[in-house]
């Protein structure tokens, strides 16, 4: 009789072994899978945008004598809720937002017209802009959007920038 009881002991005590590593691994399980889907879901958002938002080089220019440097943006059919741009200097840089409705920037102006309140190209459509109070030509322009409140990485560089 003494017999049965330990084998029987041993047989619950395995069997709750069991399902405590089970209950472990669907914790861990849950864990790593809402870490995945998180990240796939930011990448996902940015994914595909080469060549649909990019810094026009044929009008972007660097005007010494107004101490302005011109750039144009072009927009393909894509989604963005806003647009990081960064002019890098030697000695310094300026990084400013690019929204999707008309908002006034130091510094940063419409081109031809001068006029403040800018504003993101349209879907499909580009425009040009005006930024004032670069003291030497840059060594770059980078562009990164945000897309479903993810921020995005660099989708467009310039580093030759000419004379205007």
């Amino acid at each position: 009789m003494m017999k049965n009881k330990k084998a029987l002991s041993q047989v619950v005590s395995t069997v709750i072994l069991i399902l405590v590593t089970i209950g472990v691994i669907a914790g861990i399980w849950a864990t790593v899978q809402n870490l995945v889907e998180g990240r796939l879901e930011k990448t996902g958002s940015c994914y595909g945008l080469f060549e649909k938002i990019r810094i026009n080089d044929e009008y972007t220019c660097y005007d010494s004598g107004n101490n302005r440097i011109q750039f144009s943006i072009s927009r393909d059919e894509v989604d963005i809720d806003s647009l990081l741009v960064g002019i890098s200097m030697e000695t310094y840089s300026e990084t400013f937002v690019l929204e999707n409705k008309s908002v006034n920037l130091v510094n940063v102006r419409n081109y031809p017209s001068d006029s403040t309140g800018v504003s993101l190209p349209t879907k499909e459509g580009g425009k040009t802009y005006y930024v004032y109070n670069i003291n030497s030509i840059p060594e770059k322009i980078e562009i990164s959007p945000k897309i479903n409140q993810n921020q995005c990485g660099i989708a467009d560089t310039i580093s030759q920038i000419d004379s205007c």
